[in-house]
C-alpha cells in the first residue's frame, strides 16, 4: 500500500516550492504544478 506520509511530505515540499516561485510568471507556475501533479499521480498508480 502507498506510504501516505511520504506522499504528504512530497506534496508539502511541492507546495513550498510553488510558494517560493509565486513571484514568477503565474502561468509557468501553473504549468509546473500540473506537470508535477500528473507525475506524482502516475508514480502512485505505478506503485499500486
Amino acid at each position: 500500500m502507498t506510504n501516505w506520509r511520504t506522499v504528504l511530505k512530497n506534496l508539502l515540499f511541492l507546495a513550498l516550492g510553488v510558494k517560493a516561485v509565486l513571484s514568477m510568471d503565474g502561468l509557468l507556475v501553473k504549468g509546473v504544478l500540473v506537470f508535477f501533479t500528473m507525475f506524482i499521480l502516475y508514480d502512485i498508480n505505478k506503485v499500486n
